[in-house]
C-alpha cells in the first residue's frame, strides 16, 4: 500500500518536471520547399495555350492511354494558359481514384501556377463524366477558388474520346449553378 507521504511526494515531482518541462526551450525546424521535375514529360508547342478542353485532351491523352487503373492528372498553367507542368495526382483502381484536394493542388501551388485543369480516364473506355465526377469538379472548384487557383475544367478520357465539365456546364443548367456557387458569383 502506498501512504500519503509517497504519493504526495510523487505529485510534487510530477509538478517539478511539468514546470522544469515548460521552462524547455526546443528548437522547431525550418523548411525550404523545393519543385522538382519528374515524370514523363509531354509533347506540346512552347508559346501555345490551352484554350479549352480538345488542347487538354490533345496533351494529356499519350500518357492516359492504355492505363489499367484509373489516373488524375492536374494540369498546371500560367497566366497566360500555357503549360507549366503536369502532376499526376493520384493512381486509383480500375473505376475508382481517391482525389484529396490539399494534394490535388500542392504542384499547383509549388509552381504558382494560375490555373488547373484535371484530367482522368476511365479504364473501361468511356470517355463520358459520371457523378462522382461531377461533385468532384465541384469540390475542387470550391478548393481552387480558396487558393486563388482558377479551375478550368475536369476531363474524363477514354478509348471513345473525352467530356469535360465545361462542356457540360454549357448543356446542365443544374451544374452550371453549382459551379457558378462553387465560384461565388451571382445568377
Amino acid at each position: 500500500m502506498v501512504s500519503d507521504q509517497e504519493i504526495e511526494a510523487n505529485q510534487e515531482q510530477a509538478e517539478a518536471e511539468a514546470e522544469q518541462a515548460e521552462r524547455e526551450t526546443v528548437a522547431v525546424p525550418g523548411y525550404r520547399i523545393s519543385v522538382t521535375r519528374d515524370g514523363q514529360p509531354l509533347p506540346w508547342k512552347k508559346a501555345r495555350p490551352i484554350s479549352g478542353p480538345k488542347e487538354a485532351y490533345a496533351l494529356c491523352r499519350a500518357y492516359l492511354a492504355d492505363r489499367d487503373r484509373e489516373h488524375v492528372m492536374a494540369l498546371m498553367l500560367d497566366g497566360h494558359m500555357r503549360p507549366l507542368g503536369w502532376h499526376l495526382v493520384s493512381i486509383g483502381s480500375l473505376t475508382y481514384a481517391p482525389v484529396v484536394p490539399r494534394e490535388a493542388f500542392r504542384a499547383a501551388v509549388l509552381l504558382g501556377a494560375e490555373s488547373v485543369v484535371f484530367v482522368h480516364n476511365h479504364p473501361l473506355g468511356f470517355g463520358r463524366l459520371s457523378e462522382p465526377d461531377k461533385d468532384l469538379a465541384t469540390r475542387l472548384i470550391q478548393a481552387g477558388a480558396l487558393l486563388g487557383i482558377h479551375v478550368l475544367d475536369l476531363l474524363a478520357t477514354g478509348e471513345d474520346g473525352f467530356e469535360s465539365v465545361g462542356m457540360l456546364t454549357m448543356k446542365d443548367s443544374d451544374l452550371l449553378t453549382k459551379v457558378r456557387r462553387a465560384y461565388g458569383i451571382d445568377e
